[in-house]
């Protein structure tokens, strides 16, 4: 894992970009996608919200390819990273390492790929990034290094 401040819609050598999101699947079948990466994203996919909430209901919360998303004269997918069981709580280190576990067997089938993931559980997560930092650097087993970026969006 690499470790880098930055913009993760900015990189133009990613793949794929995971947006952090939560378990809310509001009554009009929409995943509420409030703030952090995951507004972000559905102010680039306008219909992300319904169609991940579609898939929240049908899957469960899984990392799942959620949408393309073209930039930088390429297409880029757009896996949602399930962080919250719900918007009101805080983010879950289960459920953190659960889509973790995901992400790594998703390295495995596409070992070309070059990822980027938010910080997952800091920020709007309310948990500590070096708590969950050692967690996930613990349980990172791909030996490519700089496959996966973990961005630090705080000083954009």
């Amino acid at each position: 894992m690499l470790e880098i401040n930055g913009n993760i819609w900015d990189d133009p050598t990613l793949n794929v970009i995971c947006i952090l999101t939560n378990g809310t699947v509001k009554s009009n079948g929409e995943n509420i996608m409030g703030g952090g990466i995951a507004l972000e994203a559905a102010i680039r996919i306008p219909h992300l919200p319904k169609h991940y909430g579609s898939m929240i209901n049908s899957y469960g919360l899984h990392l799942q390819a959620v949408a393309i998303y073209e930039k930088h004269n390429k297409n880029q997918i757009i896996l949602a990273f399930p962080t919250k069981y719900h918007i009101s709580f805080n983010a879950d280190t289960k459920l953190i390492m659960q889509s973790f576990t995901e992400l790594q067997t998703f390295c495995n089938i596409f070992p070309m790929y070059r990822i980027g993931l938010p910080r997952p559980g800091s920020g709007l997560g309310g948990l500590e990034w070096n708590k969950v930092k050692d967690i996930l650097q613990y349980m990172w087993d791909n030996k490519q290094e700089n496959r996966l970026v973990i961005y630090n969006n705080e000083n954009k």
